[in-house]
């Protein structure tokens, strides 16, 4: 085997899987060395859910075809569902699930390979949830031959680096997610991801506090964020839906203040904000993924948390804790008020706070000033 592959491409190999696996090196670096080793024109990592969406961690084919794929073509996969019900490990080429003829005559091929003048594939399947199954999958064009019986032991031989990778790559998501969740739990924060129906996926362990604390105003039922008052889980429907149909664009201030009348003066901040490394934390992206952050109000650390955000970031004394005032879920107005200034000098002292940290609305500064407050307090 070591004629076909020397051993140095295979450990070349193997530090750039597990690299890219714990985040230090790009997954498209890797899928090229693949590609690479079996003379591929085209190679991809992706995942495969039941309801017929995709998630691509890493892949170099035309960006036109990829949103196609996702959009039109997934459903008609015949290669992946023949491989949805084998175990972890198992190669196949397109030969091996069906006879040439019968693949060039199918929807897939005809709108998915013919078109990128692609006519061969070599899959394994590396990795496997409730939801789908993982896959790296290598394509061949052109006068290129079809994967034969040498590939199959190639890919043989790399299959262990693969898999283990894939379940490397799970692994370390789930402990960057932790992570994150305890550095929100040092800055007095709940922090949660739901779906953008506001299905629970993960709750840190002061929002899972804050969550099922008597009379709480928001709380878990039927394994959705709900709250006590109709019209504010109204609203607070209406914000994950906003946030989830927006990414990678500008929004407003989705924020409100939840109560319960049954105990009116235990009040959250719940703040909604996009989620963009889904990825990253290996959360499935067969539905869009929000963030919740909750914060007690009343649980003041205005005074102390504004000299961390003035050294952290920079900022004057006075703006520190106009930050500080909206980090508490107080309005700009009632800034203004505490600090005994007008409403036009506390919006000018915004307007340089936006200058200084890169930000554009307060929604994006809460959840700036969140994160760093996070990882100050973790990090001491």
């Amino acid at each position: 085997m070591s004629d076909m592959l020397c051993e140095k491409r295979v450990l070349d190999l193997q530090h750039q899987l597990f690299d890219a696996a714990s985040a230090l090196l790009p997954w498209k670096d890797v899928i090229l060395k693949i590609q690479d080793i079996f003379s591929g024109s085209a190679a991809c990592f992706c995942y495969e859910y039941e309801n017929n969406t995709t998630q691509v961690i890493a892949g170099n084919c035309d960006p036109y075809y990829a949103d196609l794929y996702q959009h039109e073509i997934v459903s008609h996969n015949i290669l992946w569902r023949s491989m949805q019900q084998d175990k972890i490990g198992t190669i196949y080429t397109d030969q091996m699930i069906l006879p040439k003829q019968q693949f060039k005559n199918s929807i897939f091929y005809n709108e998915w390979y013919r078109p990128q003048d692609e006519h061969s594939a070599l899959n394994i399947k590396v990795a496997e949830n409730q939801q789908g199954s993982g896959y790296f999958v290598i394509n061949r064009g052109g006068l290129q031959p079809d994967f034969d019986q040498i590939d199959l032991q190639k890919m043989q031989y790399i299959a262990p680096i693969l898999v283990q990778a894939a379940k490397l790559r799970q692994q370390f998501g789930e402990l960057l997610l932790t992570q994150k969740g305890q550095n929100f739990d040092h800055a007095n924060i709940g922090f949660v991801l739901t779906t953008a129906q506001g299905k629970l996926l993960y709750a840190n362990q002061l929002a899972e506090r804050f969550l099922t604390l008597a009379n709480s105003p928001i709380w878990i039922k039927k394994g959705h964020i709900t709250t006590v008052i109709a019209q504010q889980q109204k609203q607070l429907h209406q914000f994950m839906l906003n946030v989830s149909r927006i990414h990678h664009v500008l929004v407003g201030n989705q924020e409100l203040i939840l109560s319960n009348p049954l105990m009116p003066l235990l009040k959250f901040v719940v703040s909604v904000v996009p989620v963009y490394d889904q990825q990253t934390l290996s959360l499935p992206v067969n539905h869009s993924v929000v963030g919740i952050f909750i914060r007690q109000l009343g649980f003041d650390q205005t005074m102390s948390n504004h000299l961390k955000i003035q050294q952290l970031l920079g900022l004057s004394p006075k703006e520190a804790l106009i930050a500080s005032y909206l980090l508490n879920g107080q309005s700009l107005k009632e800034a203004a008020m505490q600090e005994e200034i007008s409403i036009t000098t506390a919006r000018t002292h915004l307007a340089r706070i936006f200058r200084k940290t890169n930000t554009y609305n307060q929604n994006q500064l809460i959840a700036l000033l969140v994160q760093i407050l996070s990882l100050s307090c973790f990090s001491s």
